[in-house]
């Protein structure tokens, strides 16, 4: 992560090849947090856009766009206020536009308590077109329509980030990513899309709910996604495994073995087969300093 108030004005000074004047900002500035920060830049890439302002009404956008009456519609989108950073890159070198959405995929992995809210890929995030002129005002970001993919991700410390990444018909790719910062809405309390849940489950194998204690059933919309994400997979057979690794706790604690326990119960009564639900109280040492509910794929025997 990079300090980007500080990034500027030393990338101006330092007279410096690209990659070591980023070499050199990250040793001297990585534990500066205060600022609304930037995912490291792939590289080599050229920087197309990059500026940081305050916003009053930002559009989180948490669906594909779809036209209806003729107006460009989302289906899910959160509306607030707070510092917005926004940065593009085109990349340069012949990278494809999957290793450099990945690049910063991995990045958001490694954040403690990071977690994805939305995600689509290709035709199934709607018109580049419409992402490029009507969500972001980048005509750069119009491109074709299966080189397309769009997450959102929430942070812990306050923060959303929105990666866009597009190859264009010239085969040129732009990563588009914009973090904004707003301390008045709780991340954790915005669920995760269930067919984000499901494309987890499918590629990685696991999904992680935060945080460990949980608000009652009937309101929890985290669990309520799941529910609904397991209703669309019916042969999909899960495990369920609680941990908390934070300083200062036992992770081998009766608490943890209720927990599983309760959302099994929980799961059951939203309509999940209880065959399908296996509970195991094994540690997942990969989920050092964190706490949570890991529901895990049971693979096929």
């Amino acid at each position: 992560m990079l300090n980007i108030s500080v990034l500027d004005l030393l990338q101006r000074k330092l007279k410096y090849p690209r990659g070591q004047r980023l070499a050199c900002i990250v040793l001297l500035f990585f534990p500066i947090s205060s600022q609304v920060q930037a995912l490291e830049d792939f590289l080599p890439s050229k920087t197309i856009l990059h500026d940081e302002k305050k916003v009053e009404d930002y559009r989180l956008i948490l669906s594909s766009l779809k036209k209806i009456n003729g107006q460009w519609q989302t289906a899910r989108e959160l509306r607030m206020a707070g510092k917005l950073q926004r940065n593009t890159v085109e990349l340069v070198g012949g990278h494809t536009v999957e290793e450099g959405y990945n690049f910063y995929l991995q990045q958001l992995n490694k954040e403690p308590g990071s977690r994805e809210i939305f995600s689509c890929d290709g035709l199934k995030c709607g018109p580049s077109s419409s992402w490029a002129n009507i969500r972001f005002q980048q005509k750069e970001l119009y491109g074709l329509d299966k080189y397309q993919h769009y997450s959102v991700w929430a942070l812990a410390d306050h923060k959303f980030v929105s990666l866009y990444a597009i190859r264009r018909g010239n085969k040129r790719v732009y990563l588009h990513q914009e973090i904004l910062s707003n301390e008045q809405v709780d991340s954790g309390t915005i669920a995760t899309a269930p067919e984000t849940i499901v494309q987890a489950l499918n590629k990685q194998g696991a999904y992680t709910l935060f945080p460990l204690t949980y608000a009652n059933e009937e309101e929890n919309t985290h669990l309520k996604s799941l529910i609904k994400a397991l209703q669309t997979q019916r042969l999909m057979k899960i495990t369920l495994q609680s941990f908390d690794h934070r300083a200062g706790t036992d992770s081998n604690s009766a608490d943890l073995s209720t927990k599983l326990e309760w959302l099994k119960e929980v799961l059951v009564k939203g309509g999940i087969r209880e065959s399908r639900i296996t509970l195991d109280g094994t540690t997942n040492p990969t989920l050092a300093n964190s706490s949570g509910v890991r529901v895990l794929k049971t693979p096929r025997r």
